[in-house]
């Protein structure tokens, strides 16, 4: 079904579509090498480069995930980070959501908070899905925020789940539940 769409979500100042290949470039490679973006996202544990950034793209639609770009309308649709939707699960009806902004300069607008506002309502009006999860390190005082910003409740705490820098760090999880779900016969 989502391979076959043109996909686009529309949104205030952002519209997410289907990640392309032709997105994969040298930018796209820097933001997931750079410390201070990777610092809470496990793809820091990698060097990446082209070839993996594409072979990851692959593994989602084969997952059963939908990974998106998240793109600047103002700057002519410019692409400045993810949002990925996935792993879904058809018989819980479930996914999780993660998410990031490579682009620097764009820190700090709210368009993380969009994106995972429009990936939300995407998974509950159109893939009709029960509840969305997203985790965040302990540490992770902006992501903390921004789910608590859109509707997530903090759900769980697992103690010292993560290694992180030269100790231990917390795994929160939080969730969102579709108020308006359809039990599907």
């Amino acid at each position: 079904m989502f391979d076959k769409m043109q996909f686009l979500i529309k949104g205030k100042k952002i519209n997410l579509r289907k990640i392309l290949i032709k997105d994969v470039n040298q930018e796209y490679v820097k933001w997931l090498n750079d410390f201070e973006t990777n610092k809470f996202m496990e793809t820091r544990h990698s060097n990446h480069n082209i070839g993996k950034i594409i072979q990851y793209i692959k593994e989602c639609k084969l997952n059963n995930s939908i990974l998106l770009a998240i793109c600047l309308k103002k700057k002519k649709n410019l692409h400045i980070g993810n949002i990925k939707i996935g792993q879904i699960n058809n018989f819980h009806k479930t996914a999780e959501i993660s998410y990031f902004i490579g682009n620097k300069n764009e820190w700090g607008k709210g368009y993380g908070s969009e994106a995972v506002q429009l990936a939300v309502e995407y998974a509950f009006k159109t893939l009709n899905l029960y509840k969305c999860l997203a985790g965040v390190y302990g540490s992770n005082v902006g992501s903390y925020n921004l789910l608590k910003k859109t509707g997530f409740k903090k759900e769980a705490k697992i103690k010292n789940f993560f290694q992180y820098n030269s100790g231990r760090e917390d795994h929160i999880i939080f969730s969102i539940t579709n108020k308006n779900f359809n039990v599907q016969k």
